[in-house]
């Protein structure tokens, strides 16, 4: 029975890996995701020295794909590539704007390195979750430490949260809208159901007003007042008054 910190030797994408067990759960019924990792035994002495081992093959293997990209002059950007446990398999990551032919090159690195050559092609959020960095937030991206399958993001979810819709502050390490926007945006239309919108005419403690902004964070609402006064109030005591069509 494995526990938690123990290092093993794990089967994951048809590649013999070196792993450390971080969590343990009951899955019930079939396992259905196939990326799920079967545990095969206990790390050994000569597993753990084979790792080390393969980590200065990596290197070499790195260095001989790329020049096989420069060699046949491909549009693609090579990632990561390493060398499965037992080096019957080299994983090479990459990304690429379009579709690249690499028949050939595979062909020769399969002779060259005396591995089957596995090739996988990533997005650009799945680029930014695999080289890791840190957030405006001041985190690791979501994407590195936890986010296993990032959901498509549109600007509806920026503009629900009032943001300014700018690159920079909407768009992640990857250049596509942030992950996150999505994480309150459940909340953020709730709460915006309960408040008025710029522009209604209202009744506050101060008189009669317009909403001309709002806070839906902390259910304020700032009213500009017949004399061009501007307060704010808490959205509990505002109440919504009927426009001149009778609406």
């Amino acid at each position: 029975m494995v526990r938690e910190g123990d290092l093993c030797v794990i089967e994951i994408h048809k590649m013999l890996e070196l792993a450390r067990v971080f969590c343990i759960r009951e899955v019930e019924g079939e396992i259905a995701d196939t990326d799920m990792p079967r545990v095969l035994r206990y790390a050994s002495e000569q597993d753990r020295a084979m790792a080390n081992e393969n980590l200065r093959m990596n290197k070499i293997a790195e260095q001989t794909c790329r020049a096989k990209v420069m060699k046949y002059n491909l549009n693609m950007n090579i990632l990561n590539v390493r060398y499965s446990l037992d080096r019957s398999t080299i994983l090479i990551t990459f990304t690429a704007p379009e579709y690249v032919d690499f028949k050939e090159m595979v062909k020769e690195l399969t002779a060259e390195l005396s591995a089957r050559i596995q090739m996988r092609q990533l997005g650009v959020r799945d680029e930014a979750g695999l080289l890791g960095g840190i957030g405006v937030c001041g985190r690791v991206l979501c994407c590195t430490k936890w986010l296993k399958t990032p959901e498509a993001v549109n600007v509806k979810a920026a503009r629900v949260q009032g943001l300014v819709i700018t690159p920079s502050a909407v768009s992640g390490l990857c250049g596509r809208l942030k992950c996150c926007l999505w994480y309150e945006y459940d909340q953020y239309e709730e709460a915006i159901k309960q408040l008025p919108v710029a522009g209604n005419r209202v009744r506050c403690p101060h008189g009669e007003g317009f909403v001309v902004a709002r806070d839906v964070l902390v259910n304020k609402l700032k009213i500009r007042l017949p004399d061009n006064r501007e307060v704010t109030c808490g959205g509990e005591e505002i109440e919504l008054l009927e426009d001149q069509d009778g609406n």
